[in-house]
């Protein structure tokens, strides 16, 4: 299992999830309906110009589709991992990949 596996599974955001198809990696999002998982910090959902830092080597979709704003990469940096404070501070969000895309385009810097 990979970081960010571990940190949503501790968390329990996997398991709140509502899939659209049971037992999927699939969400129903109001604006773009079906669509994958993706996880980002809570600052990125609405934030703008916030950075969008990712893993550097994603080894799976979760990772691929992973993102965080850059006061989560400071606290990341200070802590020198996720841990209970870096994970509360980022407190990670499910949307689909759709959202993903639009928070990207909204802040990257």
């Amino acid at each position: 299992m990979g970081i960010l596996n571990g940190i949503l599974s501790r968390l329990g955001l996997v398991s709140k999830t509502e899939p659209a198809i049971p037992n999927s990696d699939v969400v129903m999002c109001d604006i773009h309906g079906r669509s994958g998982q993706a996880f980002v910090c809570q600052h990125l959902v609405r934030g703008s110009g916030l950075g969008f830092y990712q893993p550097d080597n994603p080894a799976d979709d979760v990772a691929r589709y992973s993102a965080w704003c850059g006061e989560c990469d400071q606290v990341l940096r200070q802590e020198g991992e996720w841990n209970d404070a870096s994970e509360e501070f980022a407190n990670v969000t499910l949307i689909c990949r759709g959202c993903f895309e639009v928070a990207r385009t909204r802040n990257e810097t």
